[in-house]
Order: structure tokens, then sequence, then C-alpha cells
């Protein structure tokens, strides 16, 4: 070794990463936040009716649980590099250090039987694979993306490349650290090393690689959710507002309790004793071509679609005033609660809907009535319209829509 080296050599400070003390603290905080992150989960599983019983404290809790498990993450990675730096330490040899301060945090000080190098080289190639493992993955679900939209659009082709590409970057960072593997110009982290660069564990590797592979995965899934939105835009299955979902409307609804767009109160549930009004609307539409049946949906557009009338099985193209008390009163899927703003609310705004269908939709789906559910225009785009469900919807199942809409307030 000439002067120069030898002088470097002496300056150099390799750093104790880790030692007994740090890896007892982590263990422990790991622990009580594993459990904590834990109970939780388990809290967030629980009926409502079981965390109401905490009262003021679940607010603590919430924030607490919210903190711990990112918390319990980072400490369970550093648990981990701990516990793996120091039996490298071992099998190279040293005394593991109860604290690093007591050997002035130099790696050259601490008491070693022999002097071992480059033991870990292999970790380069180890990690190597795993990219090239990883990549093999993205390749694959790169692939199935492609196949899944190219009959259906063809920005799917450009969207396609630009995975590949960037993908790509699995390969870079695999050649990356598979270079480290040279002895002559890279030593481990637990070597007293001299003029050699540090060489990247498998542990850190590790970690870099995954962070690239949930990067990857968001990049697929992104991909595959633009996708979806331009095949659907393109279809006449989505629309910038609920307003583009109304000029849309031709099918034609009239109804006698609607007057000067204000809805009496014979339809409203205002009533102490319900008996002369909360009667579902009368209304009448035109009868549409080829079409099975006819769904009715009637939402408070001010209280964020309140659902008021959700009646699923049409067959008749008028109604007269109070049918959902003579007779569809024992039809379960005809369901009718009358407007009831709260007093001093000011005028809330009530839109029928009226749709009719080809068939049954192809998808299953809880529909919500007397709360506040899907607009009128998901409810078309995410239910009534699928007619066939696969990897791609088809559209179609509704034949024509329309709506009317009033006003009332107390």
């Amino acid at each position: 070794m000439n002067y120069h080296v030898a002088k470097k050599c002496e300056n150099m400070k390799i750093p104790i990463k880790y030692d007994k003390k740090f890896n007892k603290i982590i263990k422990i905080v790991t622990i009580l936040t594993g459990v904590f992150s834990l109970v939780y989960i388990i809290l967030l599983m629980l009926p409502q009716e079981a965390t109401d019983a905490l009262n003021s404290a679940i607010i603590p809790i919430i924030l607490l649980g919210n903190g711990s498990i990112p918390v319990f993450l980072l400490c369970l990675a550093l648990l981990i590099s701990s516990s793996l730096y120091l039996a490298r330490l071992k099998k190279n040899t040293f005394e593991v250090p109860e604290s690093r301060r007591d050997y002035d945090n130099d790696l050259a000080k601490l008491p070693r039987k022999q002097v071992v190098e480059n033991r870990y080289a292999s970790d380069s190639q180890k990690a190597f694979y795993l990219s090239i493992i990883m990549y093999g993955f993205a390749i694959i679900f790169d692939i199935v993306y492609f196949v899944r939209w190219r009959k259906y659009v063809s920005d799917s082709m450009v969207l396609f490349f630009m995975l590949i590409f960037g993908h790509l970057l699995f390969i870079i960072v695999g050649g990356f650290i598979k270079k480290q593997e040279d002895t002559e110009k890279y030593a481990d982290d637990v070597d007293v090393r001299s003029d050699k660069k540090p060489r990247m564990n498998i542990v850190e590797a590790s970690w870099i690689l995954i962070v690239m592979g949930l990067v990857a995965a968001f990049t697929i899934l992104t991909a595959n959710t633009m996708t979806d939105y331009i095949y659907k835009s393109r279809n006449s299955s989505y629309d910038e507002t609920i307003d583009d979902f109304k000029a849309k409307a031709t099918l034609e609804i009239s109804s006698t309790n609607l007057k000067d767009g204000k809805w009496d109160l014979e339809i409203t549930n205002t009533s102490s004793d319900n008996g002369e009004n909360n009667l579902s609307p009368q209304i009448s539409f035109s009868r549409v071509q080829g079409a099975e049946y006819y769904v009715i949906y009637m939402v408070d557009e001010t209280a964020n679609n309140w659902v008021h009338w959700l009646a699923t099985d049409i067959r008749e193209t008028e109604l007269r005033a109070g049918a959902n008390k003579d007779k569809y009163a024992e039809d379960e899927s005809f369901k009718y609660i009358g407007p009831y703003p709260p007093v001093g609310s000011g005028d809330h705004t009530y839109t029928v809907y009226v749709y009719a269908m080809k068939g049954k939709p192809d998808l299953d789906m809880e529909l919500e009535f007397d709360q506040s559910f899907l607009g009128p225009d998901d409810f078309y785009y995410d239910y009534l319209n699928i007619a066939e469900q696969g990897d791609i919807n088809t559209y179609g199942n509704v034949i024509e829509y329309g709506y009317i809409s009033g006003v009332f307030g107390r």
C-alpha cells in the first residue's frame, strides 16, 4: 500500500451502524406499536354500537392508531435491518457491541478474531436476480393490460410502451447493484474497507426494490383506471356533470302533482298521521319500444341525492297518485317516502327519473333507500346501464330515460 492510500485508511472512519442497545430499544417499540396497531385494526372491524361505548376516548384512539401503523412499519424495517447487521458483524468475527460509543462509533476499533472481507459480495447478485424477477412480473402485468384493452382503446398502445419503458428501471437498478459484487472496488458495510466503496447490502437493496415494485403496481393500476375512463367516456358512459346527463334525457314525463315547478303537499311526508299525504306522485310517460320494464328513482338533489322513491320493476306507463299505498303496497321492489325537508332549510329540489330497461342489470348492488345514495347519473352508469358484466362492461341496458323536477320547502 502506497503512502497516500495508507494515509487515507488511517483517516477513514467506518461508522458502526447499529448496536445491541439500539436493537433492544427498537424491538420494544416495534412490539408496542404492533400491539397498538392490532388493537386499532380490531376496533375498526367492530360494529358501531361497540365503539360508541368508548365515547370521547375514541378520538385519541383513532389519532394514535393512525400514527402507530406507520411508526410500526418503520420500526419493523429498522429491527430487521439492525438484527441482520449485528448478525453480519458476528459472522465477520467482530465482537457485537453493546454500545457504539464504547468504540468511538468506529468499526475499526471493534475487537475481532480474524480479518474477513467481502463475505457478502454474493448479495449483489441475489439482489440483481430479485430485480429481474420483479421486472418479469411487471412485464406480465403490462402485457395483461395491453391484451385487455387493445381491442377497445387505441391509446392503450401508447400507455403500454410507456409502462414497458418505465419498468426498465428494474434492469437499470439491478445492473447497478450487480456491479457491486466486484471485490476490487466494493466492500461490505461490515468490512473495515480502505479505498473501496461501500456495497449495498441485501436488506437495503430489497427495500429499494420493494418500493420500486409498489410504484410499478401503482403505475399499472393507474394505466388501467385511465384507460377504463377513456373507454367509458367514448362510449357515452360518463358525463362531466349531472346537467350533461340531464341534457341527454329524451323520455317525456308528466305528473299532476307538479304544478308551476312545485310539488304539492299530497306527495310529502309532513303530516303527523300521514293519512292524507305521503302518496307517491301520479306519473305518466311514453311507452318505449323494446323496454321490458321501467325503473323509477326519485332523489332530493339538495340533500345529496337522498332517495325518496325506488321502484325497480314497473310494467306500466302510468301510475296514479298513492300507488305505494294500494297496488304496490306489498311490493318489496316499490319503496316510497315523501319529501320531508327540515323546517327552515328552504326549498329542496326533488327530481323523479324514469329509466326504460331492456332487462335486469348484470351487476349485483345493494340499493339504498331513505338515505343519501348514488346520483341519478351514477345510478345509470354504475348499475342500470350495464347489460353484460365482464373484464370490459357492455353498456346499453337503458334504452331511454327522462326526468321531471320540482321544489318543495317548509
